[in-house]
């Protein structure tokens, strides 16, 4: 279980540090608040969670992007992993 937890902070330290290559709208503006809103709040204590946290708006928002689009295959394709994604980091923000 450690691993995991290891792994979902490396995975957030990432997705802080190298910002995302898209078109700027109103939901990126949204997911970028949310950002600024974790890094606000003080989870200083616990940096799995914080991490967990991270990790779940992040795949939570790549799931919306894909959304409109459902229905081409190679967009399709990213639905499940990023479910899987929102499963392991709701499990590391629980634990």
């Amino acid at each position: 279980m450690y691993e995991k937890a290891e792994k979902h902070v490396a995975m957030a330290e990432r997705v802080r540090a190298q910002p995302k290559v898209r078109a700027h709208n109103d939901l990126h503006n949204v997911e970028d608040f949310l950002y600024g809103v974790l890094d606000g709040m003080s989870f200083n204590v616990s940096i799995v969670c914080k991490s967990g946290l991270t990790n779940t708006v992040n795949f939570l928002f790549d799931i919306l992007e894909v959304a409109p689009e459902i229905y081409l295959p190679w967009k399709g394709s990213k639905v499940p992993p990023a479910f899987n994604g929102i499963w392991d980091s709701g499990n590391v923000v629980y634990t």
